[in-house]
């Protein structure tokens, strides 16, 4: 049993990677819109959108009982951080 983890250590590195990486990446494709693909838009809105995306759901979860169901807050985070960096991304003012 040498050299065998726990397993909580490595649970805890899976959550907090989802949690950051899924805004990090909306956050690079909203770069490739922006430079690669020249659309117009406001990167920083679009940045700010979903990290604002990210913070409602986790603040959201527990009052909209999200958390009872792990699929539907995985598809709730995914699609919050999207739509509210995609309203941020092509917002004019």
């Amino acid at each position: 049993m040498e050299g065998r983890t726990t397993g909580i250590g490595d649970i805890v590195a899976v959550v907090v990677s989802m949690l950051a990486g899924f805004p990090l990446g909306v956050c690079a494709g909203l770069v490739a819109l922006r430079r690669v693909l020249h659309w117009p838009g406001n990167l920083v809105r679009g940045i700010i959108g979903a990290v604002l995306g990210a913070v409602f759901v986790m603040l959201a979860a527990e009052p909209l009982r999200l958390n009872a169901d792990t699929d539907l807050l995985l598809v709730t985070y995914a699609l919050c951080i999207t739509v509210f960096a995609t309203a941020g991304f092509v917002s004019r003012r």
